[in-house]
Parts: structure tokens; sequence; C-alpha cells
């Protein structure tokens, strides 16, 4: 049987100086480049991963931290399978507009699967708590993990909950498929039987 190649759009959103950059290098390359400028626009990284269920291609759009850009959000989410919205633990400004953010998804793409992501948890001047985070993350029904993109905390984690996303939909359109091209059998009407008159 031949293994599945599924295709995962991944999107990342948050304000600038985050991390959202090194959330994707680490991803993707497995490493950080201290050296990384703020993006502008939005930035493009993927690679094919082997899992126990297949390949998954993470398509990866890292979108820019920069108020003006904010408002083309929604041009990257839609038809995304994930959404991070990431935040840095160091800063309350940063999990200050998520909501509204929120508010964006659901009426861009209401299908994504939502993963709040705090960031910089090695930084030792926190000002957001753990419980803060996962508390926003249960309003939101989604996904939490507390990570630190530099370090290589966590991101193993988060990694494998991408991919359980990626491959459980997979299996949920397959088998919608196969339910929508299977074929009905219905039994032919019978033939009315000849009366005999005598």
């Amino acid at each position: 049987m031949e293994e599945p190649f599924i295709e995962c759009k991944v999107v990342i959103i948050g304000y600038v100086s985050v991390g959202k950059t090194s959330l994707m290098s680490r991803i993707i390359n497995d490493y950080v480049d201290n050296g990384i400028k703020p993006t502008i626009g939005a930035s493009y990284m993927s690679k094919t991963f082997s899992t126990e269920k297949g390949k998954v291609k993470m398509q990866i759009w890292d979108t820019s931290g920069q108020d003006r850009s904010l408002t083309v959000i929604p041009m990257y989410v839609r038809d995304s399978s994930i959404v991070l919205f990431v935040y840095s633990v160091d800063s309350n400004m940063s999990i200050q507009n998520i909501e509204k953010w929120y508010d964006d998804l659901q009426r861009t793409a209401p299908n994504a699967n939502l993963i709040l992501v705090g960031n910089k948890i090695d930084l030792e001047n926190r000002e957001i708590t753990k419980e803060q985070g996962q508390h926003l993350a249960n309003k939101f029904h989604a996904q939490f993990f507390e990570i630190s993109a530099l370090q290589n905390t966590g991101v193993t984690e988060l990694f494998n909950a991408m991919t359980d996303i990626a491959t459980n939909q997979y299996d949920q359109q397959t088998t919608a498929t196969r339910r929508r091209s299977a074929t009905v059998i219905t039994r032919p009407p019978e033939t009315p039987k000849k009366r005999s008159f005598c």
C-alpha cells in the first residue's frame, strides 16, 4: 500500500519580536539564527517529514508582526489547516490583540485548528504566567504550549501536535471521500406476475 502524502498549511501570527521566525526555523531547519531580522510582509518555508501515518509536508507561513501588516493576515490564513498564535511570555503587549485575531480567524478560516504558543520561556523576566496562557487557550478551545524556540524546549511536543492534526484531517477527508464514492446497491423492482384467467 502506497504511503500517504499529506500537505499541511500552517500560518504563524503574533506581534513583532515574539520569535515567530525563530520557531519556523526551529521546526524546518532545527536551528535558530541569532541574526534573524524582523519579517516584512511574510516569509515561507516548507519541509516534508516522515511520520508513522505517512509523509507530511509542512508549508509554514511566517507573517509580519508589524501593525501595518496585521491587516493582511486574513489573506494568509485562508485555507490553512493550522494557525499558531505566538506571544512572548516576557511581554504583556504581545498577548493584547490575540482576541481580535481570533475573531478575524473565525470569519476567515473557521475550520482551522488553533494552537496558542507562549515563546521565550528561557527568559527570567516573565510577565505572562502559564496559567494565564492556559486560560486564554481554554477560552479559544485551542491547544496550548509553552516553548523556547532558541533552546528547543517544548518544540518537539508542539511539532507532534501539528503532525497529529495534519494526519487526523487527512484520515477524516479520506473517510468522507470513501463514503461519498461508495456505490449504493439497490434491489431492482420486481416484475409483476402475469395473472391468468380461466
